[in-house]
C-alpha cells in the first residue's frame, strides 16, 4: 500500500463516522478497528506514519500532515 491508499482509507472511515454519527468509542468500537488497520498498514508499508494518519482521520491535519486548508 502507498500513502494515497492510506489517505483514501481514512477518507472512507471519516465518511462512515459522519454518516452514522459515530466517533472514537462509539458502538462500532472504532479504536479496535483503527488499531487493527494500523497494524495491517504497517505490515504493508514500513514507512506508514500511524500518528499522522490518526491525526488526519480525526480532522486535525491535512492528508500530508500539514495544516487543513
Amino acid at each position: 500500500m502507498q500513502k494515497r491508499h492510506f489517505i483514501a482509507l481514512a477518507d472512507e472511515l471519516k465518511d462512515v463516522a459522519r454518516v452514522y454519527g459515530l466517533g472514537v468509542g462509539a458502538a462500532w468500537d472504532a479504536e479496535s478497528t483503527i488499531r487493527a488497520l494500523c497494524h495491517f498498514m504497517r505490515q504493508q508499508n514500513g514507512s506508514f506514519n500511524e500518528q499522522r494518519w490518526r491525526s488526519y482521520l480525526a480532522g486535525r491535519c491535512g492528508p500530508n500532515g500539514g495544516n487543513i486548508q
